[in-house]
Protein backbone atom coordinates (compact mmCIF):
# COMPACT_ATOMS: atom_id res chain seq x y z
CA UNK A 1 0.00 0.00 0.00
CA UNK A 2 0.96 3.14 -0.68
CA UNK A 3 1.57 6.25 1.56
CA UNK A 4 1.52 9.22 -1.21
CA UNK A 5 0.60 9.85 -4.45
CA UNK A 6 2.99 8.94 -7.07
CA UNK A 7 2.51 8.71 -10.83
CA UNK A 8 0.99 5.13 -11.26
CA UNK A 9 -2.01 6.12 -8.77
CA UNK A 10 -2.48 9.47 -11.64
CA UNK A 11 -2.18 7.14 -14.65
CA UNK A 12 -5.03 4.82 -12.79
CA UNK A 13 -6.92 7.58 -12.06
CA UNK A 14 -7.08 8.65 -15.88
CA UNK A 15 -7.74 5.06 -16.97
CA UNK A 16 -11.15 5.18 -14.38
CA UNK A 17 -12.25 8.93 -15.33
CA UNK A 18 -11.44 8.07 -19.27
CA UNK A 19 -13.82 4.86 -18.62
CA UNK A 20 -16.41 6.93 -16.85
CA UNK A 21 -16.21 9.51 -19.79
CA UNK A 22 -16.97 6.85 -21.96
CA UNK A 23 -20.15 5.62 -20.02
CA UNK A 24 -21.18 8.81 -19.86
CA UNK A 25 -20.90 9.57 -23.59
CA UNK A 26 -22.93 6.36 -24.01
CA UNK A 27 -25.70 7.38 -21.85
CA UNK A 28 -25.91 10.77 -23.97
CA UNK A 29 -25.71 8.91 -27.30
CA UNK A 30 -29.05 7.00 -26.16
CA UNK A 31 -30.77 9.53 -24.34
CA UNK A 32 -30.55 7.48 -20.77
CA UNK A 33 -31.29 9.12 -17.66
CA UNK A 34 -27.25 9.76 -15.90
CA UNK A 35 -29.14 10.26 -12.92
CA UNK A 36 -29.90 6.50 -13.27
CA UNK A 37 -26.41 5.58 -13.18
CA UNK A 38 -25.21 7.45 -10.26
CA UNK A 39 -21.66 7.46 -8.86
CA UNK A 40 -20.47 8.53 -5.63
CA UNK A 41 -16.96 10.37 -6.47
CA UNK A 42 -17.18 13.34 -9.32
CA UNK A 43 -14.48 12.09 -11.66
CA UNK A 44 -14.12 15.55 -13.01
CA UNK A 45 -12.24 16.20 -10.11
CA UNK A 46 -8.71 16.06 -10.25
CA UNK A 47 -7.42 13.38 -8.43
CA UNK A 48 -5.81 15.19 -5.33
CA UNK A 49 -9.19 16.18 -4.91
CA UNK A 50 -11.11 13.73 -4.15
CA UNK A 51 -9.10 10.49 -3.20
CA UNK A 52 -8.97 9.93 0.41
CA UNK A 53 -5.19 10.13 1.02
CA UNK A 54 -5.29 7.96 4.26
CA UNK A 55 -6.83 5.03 2.14
CA UNK A 56 -5.68 5.31 -1.30
CA UNK A 57 -5.76 2.05 -2.81
CA UNK A 58 -8.93 1.45 -1.43
CA UNK A 59 -9.84 4.24 -2.75
CA UNK A 60 -9.20 3.41 -5.83
CA UNK A 61 -10.01 -0.10 -5.81
CA UNK A 62 -13.43 0.86 -5.10
CA UNK A 63 -13.23 3.56 -7.96
CA UNK A 64 -12.27 1.04 -10.15
CA UNK A 65 -15.34 -1.20 -9.18
CA UNK A 66 -17.52 1.77 -9.45
CA UNK A 67 -16.92 2.63 -12.65
CA UNK A 68 -16.78 -0.57 -14.34
CA UNK A 69 -19.83 -1.65 -12.66
CA UNK A 70 -21.48 1.95 -14.30
CA UNK A 71 -20.62 0.90 -17.46
CA UNK A 72 -21.73 -2.65 -17.44
CA UNK A 73 -24.71 -1.83 -16.14
CA UNK A 74 -25.24 1.23 -19.10
CA UNK A 75 -24.26 -1.79 -21.54
CA UNK A 76 -27.02 -4.05 -20.03
CA UNK A 77 -29.78 -1.55 -20.26
CA UNK A 78 -28.86 -0.89 -23.60
CA UNK A 79 -28.82 -4.46 -24.89
CA UNK A 80 -32.31 -4.60 -23.34
CA UNK A 81 -33.54 -1.69 -24.94
CA UNK A 82 -32.07 -3.68 -28.39
CA UNK A 83 -29.42 -1.55 -28.93
CA UNK A 84 -27.47 -4.36 -31.37
CA UNK A 85 -24.12 -5.42 -30.39
CA UNK A 86 -22.75 -4.54 -33.47
CA UNK A 87 -24.04 -0.71 -33.11
CA UNK A 88 -22.54 -0.57 -29.69
CA UNK A 89 -18.91 -2.10 -32.09
CA UNK A 90 -19.11 0.90 -34.25
CA UNK A 91 -19.06 3.14 -31.49
CA UNK A 92 -16.37 2.03 -29.86
CA UNK A 93 -14.35 1.75 -33.08
CA UNK A 94 -15.17 5.57 -33.31
CA UNK A 95 -13.93 6.54 -30.10
CA UNK A 96 -10.53 4.25 -30.59
CA UNK A 97 -10.28 6.34 -33.27
CA UNK A 98 -11.13 9.94 -31.64
CA UNK A 99 -7.93 9.12 -29.67
CA UNK A 100 -5.13 12.01 -30.11
CA UNK A 101 -2.96 11.24 -33.01
CA UNK A 102 -0.02 9.13 -31.80
CA UNK A 103 3.72 8.47 -33.74
CA UNK A 104 3.25 4.64 -33.25
CA UNK A 105 7.33 3.51 -34.21
CA UNK A 106 6.59 0.34 -32.75
CA UNK A 107 4.19 -1.92 -31.18
CA UNK A 108 5.16 -0.78 -27.96
CA UNK A 109 3.96 2.60 -28.67
CA UNK A 110 0.58 1.14 -29.45
CA UNK A 111 0.55 -1.41 -26.22
CA UNK A 112 1.96 1.81 -24.15
CA UNK A 113 -1.49 3.72 -25.64
CA UNK A 114 -3.82 1.00 -24.72
CA UNK A 115 -2.75 0.60 -21.52
CA UNK A 116 -2.79 4.62 -21.00
CA UNK A 117 -6.49 4.40 -21.59
CA UNK A 118 -8.08 0.99 -20.78
CA UNK A 119 -8.99 -0.13 -17.10
CA UNK A 120 -7.96 -3.47 -16.24
CA UNK A 121 -8.08 -3.60 -12.74
CA UNK A 122 -5.59 -2.81 -10.23
CA UNK A 123 -1.85 -2.21 -10.84
CA UNK A 124 -1.72 -5.03 -8.45
CA UNK A 125 -4.18 -7.34 -10.22
CA UNK A 126 -2.27 -8.13 -13.24
CA UNK A 127 -5.01 -7.42 -15.47
CA UNK A 128 -3.16 -7.39 -18.82
CA UNK A 129 -0.03 -8.96 -18.95
CA UNK A 130 2.71 -9.39 -22.31
CA UNK A 131 3.57 -12.96 -22.78
CA UNK A 132 6.16 -12.83 -25.34
CA UNK A 133 7.46 -9.27 -27.32
CA UNK A 134 9.74 -9.25 -29.93
CA UNK A 135 10.62 -6.82 -32.35
CA UNK A 136 7.79 -6.41 -34.51
CA UNK A 137 5.19 -7.75 -32.24
CA UNK A 138 3.56 -8.18 -28.69
CA UNK A 139 1.26 -11.24 -27.64
CA UNK A 140 -0.67 -10.09 -24.62
CA UNK A 141 -3.39 -11.62 -22.13
CA UNK A 142 -6.44 -10.11 -20.22
CA UNK A 143 -7.06 -11.52 -16.80
CA UNK A 144 -10.89 -12.14 -17.04
CA UNK A 145 -11.27 -12.26 -13.19
CA UNK A 146 -10.33 -8.06 -13.14
CA UNK A 147 -13.57 -6.91 -14.64
CA UNK A 148 -16.86 -6.74 -13.73
CA UNK A 149 -19.29 -9.50 -13.77
CA UNK A 150 -22.50 -7.95 -14.30
CA UNK A 151 -21.64 -8.07 -18.08
CA UNK A 152 -20.23 -10.82 -20.38
CA UNK A 153 -16.17 -11.28 -20.53
CA UNK A 154 -17.00 -12.15 -24.18
CA UNK A 155 -19.41 -8.70 -24.82
CA UNK A 156 -16.39 -7.22 -22.92
CA UNK A 157 -13.68 -8.05 -25.02
CA UNK A 158 -15.94 -7.53 -28.61
CA UNK A 159 -16.12 -3.93 -27.60
CA UNK A 160 -12.54 -3.43 -26.14
CA UNK A 161 -11.12 -5.37 -29.43
CA UNK A 162 -13.29 -2.23 -31.66
CA UNK A 163 -11.81 0.27 -29.81
CA UNK A 164 -8.00 -0.85 -30.22
CA UNK A 165 -8.65 -1.49 -33.68
CA UNK A 166 -10.22 1.90 -33.97
CA UNK A 167 -6.96 3.40 -32.45
CA UNK A 168 -4.26 1.44 -34.90
CA UNK A 169 -6.81 1.64 -37.50
CA UNK A 170 -4.65 4.42 -39.82
CA UNK A 171 -1.21 2.91 -38.91
CA UNK A 172 0.75 0.54 -40.01
CA UNK A 173 0.05 -2.25 -37.24
CA UNK A 174 -2.62 -4.83 -36.70
CA UNK A 175 -4.80 -6.91 -33.74
CA UNK A 176 -5.10 -10.36 -33.66
CA UNK A 177 -7.21 -12.32 -31.68
CA UNK A 178 -5.31 -15.91 -30.47
CA UNK A 179 -8.43 -16.15 -28.34
CA UNK A 180 -10.73 -15.07 -26.20
CA UNK A 181 -8.19 -13.51 -24.16
CA UNK A 182 -4.95 -13.50 -25.61
CA UNK A 183 -3.85 -11.05 -28.72
CA UNK A 184 -1.29 -10.22 -31.04
CA UNK A 185 -0.61 -6.74 -31.93
CA UNK A 186 2.10 -6.94 -34.90
CA UNK A 187 3.38 -4.47 -37.61
CA UNK A 188 1.87 -5.47 -41.00
CA UNK A 189 4.12 -6.40 -43.78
Amino acid sequence: MSLFLGPIHYQLYNKIKYLNSLTNKLIDLYDLNLDDYPTSIDYSKKLDEVIDENQIHAWLSFSVDEVENKHASVLNSLFCNNVALEELKKFYFKLGKEIPSHSFNTVYDVFEVITSYLLDGMPCDGGIIITSQIDDQIIFEYNSNVHSNLISFDIFQSLRIEWINGLIANTSFELLVLNNTTFMLKEKF
